[in-house]
């Protein structure tokens, strides 16, 4: 996507500006464009006229000397001298006078220049000539990620429920390994009467392609026409979240021309998104970082005279697209899982899948999907199309063969915007048309429209309209309507409601109040109305603002039956402990989970609460613990003897490690306080917070023969160390090499001397040393 000064309603500003630019240039100080002279330039002469001429490529150019030649039909002529002087290329063609060559500027379109016979110098604007100064404003990083040493884990979340008498105990139990040959995992299910397996297998991601291959128990990706299918087999495509920096959607381009050397701001929807410095000539800034949606940018170019322009255009970036030339694929090989959670080997017959999209140009990205079984056949193809100031069409039609058959149809148009926006949808499928693992079809018509409007700071409005038919002939239609507010004192105000069309007693309403009491506790009432009863519900909520620590909350529901609970999470570094009470008017319920887990890493071994994808080890060089810190949240404590497992991170993103600075004794030199890592995609990553070694230091007492300190601020010169001064009672920081030093200690009408013995050990937490200070009279 890219916007340009001169396009859409900006036209005719733009043309006038190049008029501008043409006929009058830009006056600037240091005589560049200057138009003080009076005197008529003679721009026919009857013959040849010599000119020596100031050349000026810019206002802060100093300039050089160069004879021109100025010619009877009134072309300038300069030699190749002067090009090289603007850092251009010479015109192709040139014309022979005077025993030279000479090279016309009129021959250069989008060159302008100005004589000023009285100054004697020529102002040349090449600015539109040169090679545009291209910059992207989305940042981006080398995408060589670590990999993980061998290592393996066994985890276990774990169930006791006791209700209506009952009692039942269940959990998944998940283990695998992972190491440079990429991540097996198996996950099984104890349902309280036996073992079920539910996944197993065994991924190998290549970032820097943005590929993943896995092996074993999958889903599917249908894209616009297919259903998500869980399966065994083989699954082969891009993976963009192997590069989290990368955006996949067009992003809208800008470029320019700045006469004089310029600042350019970039401002999104009235906030700065950018801010370069450029010079003179032809600037390109690509991918703006702008929200998804619609909205408007400004441009503020700012020249080195303190001159500004400002360019203004709408937008809208949707991630319905791929940005032109990008691929996302994948292929599938398998067989479709059956009683998922209650069989573990039970599959449907082989079939093939694969989609494809391609952004085929900034506002244009197709589609195509296959899937087949030796029973049916499903082929698709669509597309999605940028419309400004519309949004977004879609539609695409998928037809079936064998057991399959008819053709389906779909489309919407979607917009998104800050204050207004709406998204219509139309699918209809004959009940012939099936998909893999479909026996009807979910939907043989299902039409939906819905429309949202920000009403200034009052909040927003929203309505919604549904009209489905399923395979059975039933039929829904209903209108959900609802708006909400953010009220002062960080509450929060929603009020909603649902009309159904054929049936009334299915209607309702809602409200709800929240309240956000700090960063950590919110509260909330909420009341519920439909045809036959009232429910209402108080409930309080408290987070955790750390990875480590409790969270909880409580309610007490109202209505035609009455119930309270409450529930606590414990966190700690090796364990999630978790437990829900719920007292009912006719029964109580209790729920115990607990979460745990084993991983290793090469050699080291650790007890850790659940890990769900990569991790980091840390470890320090301090004897005592230290606190380490996830991007500011306090994860645990680690020292020489006990690494931490920092669970949680990100894979392939990256993140911020540090551990308290305040935890360290006070003369501690650390070699970082914090570190940015990059996760892998499975397994973990080592990182250690060294110690600069350390000089020996340590506190002295002076005291002169008669038992006094010398006076305080006394100037202490010690040998083989910085210079130093007395603190009170004759205190004195010595800090230098281990061995035998040498201090000479002077004040106003006084000096004396000492020796002090510095050991390797000595630190500021070893007790001071007394040292005599001999006295002698002063020089």
């Amino acid at each position: 996507m890219r916007v340009r000064f001169r396009s859409g309603r900006r036209e005719l500003g733009a043309a006038l500006l190049i008029g501008l630019l043409g006929t009058t240039p830009v006056q600037a100080g240091d005589g560049w464009f200057s138009r003080a002279c009076t005197r008529a330039d003679d721009p026919f002469p009857q013959r040849a006229q010599r000119l020596l001429l100031r050349v000026l490529a810019s206002p802060d150019d100093n300039g050089a000397d160069f004879v021109l030649l100025r010619m009877p039909d009134g072309r300038l002529l300069a030699p190749p001298a002067v090009f090289e002087h603007l850092a251009l290329a010479a015109p192709r063609t040139s014309v022979s006078a005077l025993g030279a060559r000479w090279y016309a500027l009129d021959d250069l379109v989008e060159l302008h220049y100005y004589v000023d016979v009285c100054a004697q110098t020529l102002s040349i604007d090449a600015s539109a000539l040169r090679a545009a100064d291209v910059r992207s404003l989305t940042p981006t990083r080398d995408h060589a990620a670590p990999w993980s040493e061998p290592g393996a884990y066994l985890q276990a979340d774990t169930q006791y429920l006791h209700d209506r008498s009952q009692d039942t105990l269940n959990g998944v139990i998940d283990s695998g390994l992972f190491g440079p040959f990429g991540d097996i995992r198996n996950d099984v299910l104890y349902d309280g009467r036996r073992f079920v397996r539910l996944d197993s297998d065994w991924t190998i991601d290549d970032p820097a392609r943005l590929h993943r291959l896995r092996l074993g128990d999958s889903i599917t990706r249908g894209g616009m026409f297919g259903r998500a299918l869980r399966f065994g087999g083989v699954q082969w495509g891009t993976e963009f979240s192997l590069q989290p920096d990368v955006v996949t959607f067009p992003l809208p381009n800008l470029d320019g021309l700045a006469t004089l050397p310029s600042a350019v701001d970039v401002y999104v929807d009235g906030n700065l998104r950018a801010h370069e410095s450029v010079g003179s000539g032809p600037f390109e800034l690509q991918r703006v970082p702008v929200i998804t949606g619609a909205g408007q940018m400004q441009l503020v170019v700012t020249d080195l005279l303190g001159r500004s322009s400002v360019y203004r255009y709408d937008f809208y970036v949707t991630p319905q697209l791929l940005r032109a030339g990008l691929d996302d694929y994948s292929f599938e090989v398998g067989s479709p899982r059956l009683d998922y959670g209650s069989e573990s080997l039970h599959y449907d017959v082989p079939f093939v899948a694969a989609t494809w999209r391609r952004g085929l140009n900034d506002r244009l990205t197709g589609e195509l999907h296959l899937e087949a079984n030796h029973r049916r056949q499903l082929a698709g193809a669509g597309a999605a199309w940028l419309l400004p100031p519309i949004g977004v069409v879609s539609g695409g039609l998928v037809a079936g063969s064998g057991d399959s058959h008819g053709i389906g149809v779909q489309a919407a148009v979607e917009h998104a915007a800050s204050r207004f926006s709406y998204a219509l949808s139309y699918i209809h499928n004959p009940a012939s048309l099936l998909r893999l693992g479909e026996d009807r079809p979910t939907s043989l018509q299902r039409f939906v429209a819905r429309a949202s409007h920000q009403v200034g700071r009052l909040g927003a409005v929203s309505v919604a309209w549904l009209d489905d038919r399923d395979a059975f002939g039933n039929r829904r239609r209903g209108i959900d309507s609802g708006f909400s507010a953010a009220l002062s004192y960080g509450a929060s105000l929603t009020i909603g409601a649902h009309t159904d069309v054929d049936n009334a007693d299915n209607n309702s309403l809602y409200a709800s109040l929240t309240i956000s009491f700090d960063q950590r506790l919110v509260g909330s009432a909420t009341w519920q109305h439909d045809a036959s009863r009232d429910i209402g519900r108080l409930a309080v909520q408290r987070g955790r603002l750390g990875a480590i620590g409790w969270d909880g909350s409580a309610y007490r529901e109202i209505g035609d039956s009455t119930r309270s609970g409450a529930n606590a999470t414990w966190t700690t570094p090796q364990a999630i402990a978790r437990l829900d009470a719920e007292h009912r008017s006719d029964d109580d319920a209790l729920r115990l989970g607990l979460r745990s887990g084993i991983v290793t890493l090469g050699n080291d071994r650790f007890w850790t609460r659940p890990i769900d994808g990569p991790f980091a080890v840390v470890t320090t060089d301090s004897e005592t613990p230290i606190r380490v810190y996830d991007e500011n949240r306090l994860s645990g404590r680690a020292d020489a003897a006990h690494a931490l497992l920092v669970p949680d991170l990100q894979a392939y993103e990256t993140r911020q490690l540090s551990v308290a600075d305040a935890d360290y004794a006070i003369d501690t030199r650390l070699d970082e306080r914090a570190r940015q890592i990059v996760a892998p995609g499975y397994g973990g990553v080592r990182v250690r917070f060294g110690m600069l070694a350390e000089r020996p230091t340590r506190r002295l007492l002076l005291r002169r023969q008669d038992g006094s300190a010398p006076p305080a601020g006394s100037a202490v010169t010690i040998s083989g160390a910085s210079a130093s001064f007395t603190g009170l009672h004759g205190e004195v920081l010595l800090s230098a090499e281990a061995g035998t030093h040498q201090l000479d200690v002077r004040w106003s009408d006084g000096h004396c001397t000492a020796t002090a013995l510095l050991a390797a050990g000595d630190r500021l937490s070893t007790p001071q040393q007394i040292v005599t200070c001999t006295t002698g009279a002063s020089p």
